[in-house]
């Protein structure tokens, strides 16, 4: 099912209409009407997520060279352009892994759809990802790599929801990798959070058994890929400190790869049918969890069963996963890493269900043809109500 991309010239999107995202006061060689358009671009009420955000400069050096900081005109409703999703209802409706970078549905479901393009992005890690429909992008990794070949299909994710919204059809290229005086030019908040996380989370992993194979070689030897592998395979690559990775980029040895994002296209029609697709999907049913037999009492105190000695004991073994890689032990329950270092922030894998739990909408369909989707928690989220347009009358 292809899609029909807008060819609009006016971007009549609110200021108020815009994805959150953590934004940052640095504005070093940007010029006065640069700064409002970032401050639109990249608005913020969250800023939990902002030390990981690098400097205007970085984003404006790459994006100026491609004219590209208007962005793509997008004048779609803003009822069906503001509506944001949980990951749930893409992975079911869509398929796909519901935790990558990358997720490619099944054979089945693209012969259902006809898409096979998708890109989230969580601007937890991603601090210049689109944030507004149409608006340009960058891409970061800890891993080299070419020009995305095929556009993407571009969702970011809400950084205190775990919702997504679809900003358009992206060309992702490579541009120029974080230069050592880039990074030396960001604050040291800055510098400290990228190599805190990089030792904790899965995307670092790479990054942590380069550092760690180069102290192992010898005066003059090459990294070779045995060598990774070995780091890697063996867990060395657990005692690279922050402060390890901090020097490695400070003396440029390792940078922050980057990718531009241009948005080529928006279209509107696969909007406009994921949010009538959202409005009558019904998530799965939670998995049922049995019930405990009531444990024995003995003399008026309660005993414990031989599964929960267990389950204690192994409680007690597991990895305290908030420690940085260097302080967990190799024993107990090991973690899932991310397969590539540009996947999503790791404990966003940990329960899907709870993260989600108050996002799963309650449906009601009115005798007038008007779909409300209430929320069944009472934390405020996106409501889409269709009433239709005049382009767009509703289905009946």
């Amino acid at each position: 099912m292809a899609g029909l991309a807008l060819t609009e010239t006016k971007d009549e999107r609110d200021d108020d209409n815009i994805l959150l995202g953590p934004t940052q006061a640095q504005h070093t060689g940007v010029d006065e009407i640069e700064t409002e358009k970032l401050k639109k671009m990249f608005k913020s009420k969250v800023k939990k997520h902002e030390e990981m955000r690098l400097s205007d400069d970085v984003f404006l050096q790459r994006i100026r060279p491609l004219n590209i900081l208007d962005g793509f005109p997008v004048t779609l409703e803003r009822e069906f352009r503001d509506q944001l999703v949980p990951r749930k209802f893409m992975s079911n409706v869509y398929g796909g892994s519901s935790q990558m970078t990358f997720p490619h549905p099944r054979s089945e479901k693209i012969a259902e759809h006809g898409y096979d393009d998708f890109m989230c992005l969580p601007l937890d890690y991603q601090p210049f990802a689109p944030q507004v429909p149409g608006k340009p992008g960058l891409f970061l990794s800890t891993a080299k790599g070419d020009d995305i070949e095929e556009p993407k299909r571009v969702f970011t994710r809400d950084p205190s929801r775990a919702l997504r919204q679809y900003m358009g059809q992206y060309e992702v290229k490579a541009t120029d990798s974080l230069s050592r005086e880039e990074w030396l030019a960001q604050p040291d908040k800055v510098r400290n959070t990228w190599g805190r996380e990089i030792t904790r989370q899965g995307w670092g992993v790479y990054v942590c058994a380069r550092i760690q194979a180069r102290k192992e070689l010898r005066r003059g030897a090459q990294l070779t890929q045995a060598k990774l592998d070995d780091v890697i395979e063996s867990e060395r690559y657990t005692r690279t400190t922050p402060e390890d990775v901090i020097a490695a980029y400070d003396s440029g040895v390792e940078r922050l790869d980057v990718w531009t994002m241009k948005c080529i296209a928006y279209e509107a029609d696969f909007q406009v049918d994921l949010c009538r697709k959202f409005a009558a999907w019904v998530p799965p049913p939670k998995r049922e969890r049995k019930q405990k037999a009531l444990p024995k009492r003995k003399n008026g105190v309660k005993q414990e069963t031989q599964a929960e000695k267990a389950s204690k004991s192994e409680m007690e073994k597991e990895v305290d996963l908030s420690a940085p890689l260097q302080q967990r032990s190799s024993r107990g329950k090991k973690r899932k890493r991310a397969a590539t270092p540009e996947s999503e922030a790791d404990e966003d894998f940990e329960d899907e269900e709870d993260n989600e739990a108050w996002a799963t909408p309650i449906y009601r369909q009115e005798t007038s043809g008007v779909i409300e989707i209430l929320d069944s928690d009472e934390e405020e989220v996106a409501v889409y109500r269709f009433r239709g347009t005049k382009s767009r009358p509703s289905r009946k």
